[in-house]
C-alpha cells in the first residue's frame, strides 16, 4: 500500500480514505471557481498499523501494544496519565523507509508543504 495519497486520488479509492476527505473534495466541485480551496493529501487507513509492524518501531511498537491493553482494560476508569503515555509512545515513532519519500513526493506534486520541514512533516503525521 502508499504511505500518502493525493486527496481527489484518494477519493477515488475505496477504502483509502474517511468522510472528511470525501467531503473536502467533493465541497470543491460545487464552489465557484473563484473560491479556492487547498490541495491535500491523505495518510490512507492502515498506515499507523504499517508504521508499528516496521523494524523501527519494533519496541515502541510493544511498549504501545501493552498500554493500549492496559487501557482497554481500565475502560472508562482509564488514567490520563496512561493516555497521555500512549500520546508519548506515538510521537516516539520512527518513518519507516518510504514513508518520508512518498510524503514529499505527493506534497509536491500537489504544490503543497513548501517551506516545512520534515520533522514537522512527521509531527503533524503523527
Amino acid at each position: 500500500g502508499k504511505w500518502c495519497v493525493e486527496g481527489v486520488e484518494a477519493v477515488r479509492s475505496e477504502g483509502v480514505c474517511g468522510a472528511k476527505s470525501k467531503n473536502i473534495v467533493e465541497v470543491r466541485k460545487v464552489l465557484p471557481d473563484w473560491i479556492k480551496t487547498p490541495s491535500s493529501a491523505v495518510i490512507p487507513f492502515g498506515a499507523m498499523e504499517r508504521c508499528l509492524d516496521d523494524g523501527a518501531n519494533r519496541d515502541i511498537a510493544a511498549d504501545l501494544e501493552k498500554v493500549v491493553a492496559a487501557l482497554g482494560a481500565a475502560g472508562e476508569g482509564a488514567s490520563p496519565e496512561a493516555l497521555a503515555h500512549a500520546r508519548e509512545l506515538v510521537m516516539q515513532l520512527n518513518a519507516p523507509r518510504g514513508l518520508r519519500e512518498e510524503v514529499e513526493s505527493v506534497l509536491a506534486a500537489g504544490k503543497m508543504g513548501k517551506g516545512s520541514s520534515w520533522e514537522g512533516m512527521w509531527e503533524a503525521v503523527k
